[in-house]
């Protein structure tokens, strides 16, 4: 659907030249589909005389930092705030970007992040300036990553946790047989 977006607004096309397609590639991967960022990117890309490598780089770095950022914020609620506050108690944001890390694509139910607190503290947070790395969605009572640059981000700064949690873990058969022994 966002390539076709992009082919019916003449944007980033690669029949037009190859190295658009490696900038639309980027574009989807490092940006996201969001019809509204798609826009923007057609918008300043069609202009005259725009330069669409420098535009998509920007866009993309521009994004990764303001990414990083939301994460790190986030991260600093459980680090930084009074933990004895009953408003603050449950905001454990950082086990909870790492629950989404392992479940790629996929929403996190409230009742399967039941370390957290009532959604209503945590959206509390969560509309903060800056602290948008991850949203509520209350259809599905659930928690996403906002958007895929907020997802590499959360990837990058917490990939080493995940792989010293996988290296600390025995394997699936190996906790089998400890279990089957007692």
């Amino acid at each position: 659907e966002a390539r076709e977006y992009l082919d019916n607004r003449g944007c980033l096309c690669p029949a037009d030249a190859p190295e658009l397609g490696a900038l639309r590639h980027a574009v989807l991967k490092e940006v996201g589909t969001r019809p509204s960022t798609l826009a923007r990117i057609c918008d300043l890309v069609v202009q005259p005389h725009a330069n669409a490598t420098d535009i998509v780089h920007t866009l993309v770095e521009q994004r990764q930092r303001n990414a990083n950022l939301a994460v790190d914020a986030l991260i600093a609620v459980d680090e930084l705030e009074c933990r004895s506050s009953e408003r603050i108690r449950g905001l454990c944001f950082r086990r909870l970007l790492l629950q989404m890390l392992k479940a790629p694509g996929q929403s996190i139910r409230c009742e399967d992040a039941h370390y957290m607190a009532p959604p209503a503290n945590v959206i509390d947070v969560l509309s903060r300036r800056g602290h948008d790395a991850i949203v509520y969605n209350a259809a599905a009572r659930a928690y996403e990553f906002n958007t895929r640059a907020h997802w590499r981000a959360a990837e990058r700064m917490l990939g080493a946790t995940l792989e010293a949690e996988a290296a600390d873990r025995p394997p699936l058969e190996e906790m089998l047989a400890q279990a089957a022994a007692q």
